[in-house]
């Protein structure tokens, strides 16, 4: 885990999933205050993917309230979905469940007047990357490799915050994610992941706390699901970092 270069507590996205399975290690430039709707990378080996059918998950819930204190920002989400070259091992994420993650970090980043742009019909695409589904921090012996074509790939997305979402090593699901501020994207796992017992639906804007540069907290799981109350204490820094991205 690499040490933070920013001497605070980590922001309330750690707050809100925990440090019973999180290890962390810059983006493009950021697109704030006006979301694009920018088509799609044309590139080979990246295919767009509307969103499926809703199946009983919950309909796309209003944003909250930002915080009249500060001007908005917006920042639109890539979300990309992550196989092995020859399609096997896909990632177990759909479209509406990124925006279940979305809906989470829109609330965890509104009292910093943040706000994540995320439509399931034009912002979720699938890659054939065996390199990126491998993915698991910068323990990996390929991780630069990873870091580099991972950057790329992300740069074909100017403008957007791009998340992939991999399988990890093996034919099991990877169970953490990790972001770091000196790379282009933000990496997560599938869905259905837990911690302290519950499904952890933090985990998004907990990766993007590290994709700013924030570190742990440590929290225990007791406190894990507190309100994000302390969010407030650092949204200048959050702001000035995501405006020098843009």
């Amino acid at each position: 885990m690499k040490d933070s270069r920013i001497p605070i507590a980590f922001v309330a996205i750690l707050i809100a999933t925990s440090a019973c399975t999180l290890f962390s290690p810059r983006p493009p430039a950021l697109t704030l205050n006006q979301p694009t709707s920018e088509p799609l990378s044309s590139q080979a080996t990246i295919n767009a993917q509307p969103g499926a059918t809703q199946t009983g998950l919950p309909e796309t819930t209003v944003p909250p309230a930002l915080n009249p204190a500060y001007p908005p920002l917006s920042v639109r989400i890539q979300a990309i979905q992550v196989s092995d070259d020859d399609g096997a091992r896909t990632a177990d994420i759909t479209a509406q469940q990124v925006e279940q993650w979305v809906n989470k970090s829109n609330e965890i980043f509104a009292k910093s007047s943040i706000r994540f742009i995320y439509d399931p019909n034009v912002d979720f695409a699938s890659l054939k990357s065996t390199l990126l589904n491998n993915m698991s921090g910068d323990t990996d012996p390929n991780w630069v490799g990873e870091v580099d074509f991972g950057n790329q790939e992300a740069a074909g997305y100017y403008g957007k915050l791009v998340v992939f979402f991999r399988n990890g090593h093996g034919q099991g699901q990877e169970s953490g994610g990790f972001s770091w501020s000196d790379y282009n994207f933000v990496a997560m796992p599938g869905f259905n992941t837990s911690v302290c017992g519950y499904q952890n639906i933090g985990a998004l804007a907990h990766e993007i706390g590290h994709y700013l540069g924030l570190s742990h907290p440590f929290h225990k799981c007791s406190r894990v699901f507190r309100k994000h109350k302390r969010i407030s204490l650092h949204t200048e820094m959050i702001r000035r970092h995501l405006m020098e991205m843009a």
